[in-house]
């Protein structure tokens, strides 16, 4: 059990890798973006876009794949914006998952290096007691 908190801490180390930053930093620009758009295409055409808050929802919904349904663009502009943020979504997020799991990986790695290390320096000093038991025993034997 006392695994997970040490890959809590990984995790959240491994999130402040400047490359994930710069990832997330420019997907979510991009989702702005593409509602920035999206708000601009469909403000005053659209009956489901009232608020640019509406534009943001639909630019969430879409960049992640997720698709609602309940604002769907009616121009063609709004459906370039679309096709625009799906792909974008699945680039950045396929990247960020990536990136998150590579990072992960070779913390891990340099982690498990570490304790395989410290185990070869417990084995060594085990041996080494050893040899001074065998010494200390046969020193004893002789008196």
């Amino acid at each position: 059990m006392h695994y997970i908190p040490t890959y809590s801490m990984v995790l959240f180390r491994s999130l402040r890798t400047p490359l994930l930053i710069y990832l997330a930093l420019v997907g979510n620009a991009l989702t702005l973006l593409g509602a920035t758009l999206f708000w601009h295409f469909e403000n005053h055409l659209n009956p489901s876009v009232e608020h640019f808050a509406d534009a943001i929802w639909w630019a969430m919904v879409t960049v992640s794949s997720v698709g609602y349904g309940d604002i769907v663009p009616t121009t063609v502009g709004g459906r370039m914006t679309g096709v625009f943020l799906i792909v974008t979504g699945l680039t950045f997020f396929l990247s960020f998952m990536a990136v998150l799991v590579s990072v992960i990986n070779s913390t891990l790695a340099e982690k498990t290096e570490a304790v395989t290390a410290h185990q070869k320096d417990i084995e060594e000093i085990q041996n080494q007691l050893a040899r001074v038991e065998r010494v200390l025993q046969s020193l004893q034997e002789r008196s």
